[in-house]
């Protein structure tokens, strides 16, 4: 029995395309995938809702260009430079917070966004992202968003010890 993932040729697509590896057995799997009746916008809205736009353009772009309508290939390459752009900004963006906290002797750590976007695929142009996720002690926590102001970010209000205390406790971001 086949299972709901891998029913569609759009599925199958995606799943052979959301590794970065470019392998012979991923190459003809793709090709396989399209050689079958594919509806392309489906196939647009699936990898946009997985936010694998661009890993799709990269593997499409490297294995079988011809075989893509070229107004979807011209589609995924302005959302792939789009997300490229966004990326690199968001990137620098986070050096710039890093940096901030490393001056004011906040330990913080980078995960997900720009770091995973290295670690797995070794190109931050290849993982879309849209935000920055950094970890900081929680008795650093206010002392980091009190610092934010001085990069452009919004003021927060001023607590009081015990209210910053039952937000820490609440919240977990």
């Amino acid at each position: 029995m086949v299972s709901a993932m891998t029913d569609r040729p759009e599925h199958r697509l995606l799943l052979a395309c959301a590794r970065v590896c470019s392998d012979s057995d991923r190459r003809d799997l793709i090709h396989s995938c399209l050689g079958e009746q594919i509806d392309w916008e489906y196939l647009l809205q699936a990898a946009g809702r997985h936010m694998m736009n661009s890993l799709l353009y990269w593997h499409l772009n490297a294995t079988c260009r011809d075989a893509v309508p070229q107004a979807i290939m011209e589609r995924l390459h302005d959302h792939f430079l789009k997300s490229a752009k966004s990326n690199l900004l968001l990137t620098a963006e986070l050096l710039r917070i890093l940096e901030l906290f490393e001056n004011n002797v906040i330990p913080a750590i980078p995960f997900k966004g720009p770091v995973l976007a290295l670690t797995l695929y070794e190109d931050p142009a290849l993982r879309e992202f849209g935000d920055l996720d950094i970890l900081v002690q929680k008795d650093n926590v206010f002392r980091a968003l009190k610092l934010l102001p001085a990069l452009g970010y919004l003021k927060i209000p001023d607590y009081s010890p015990a209210v910053e205390a039952q937000i820490i406790k609440r919240e977990y971001h």
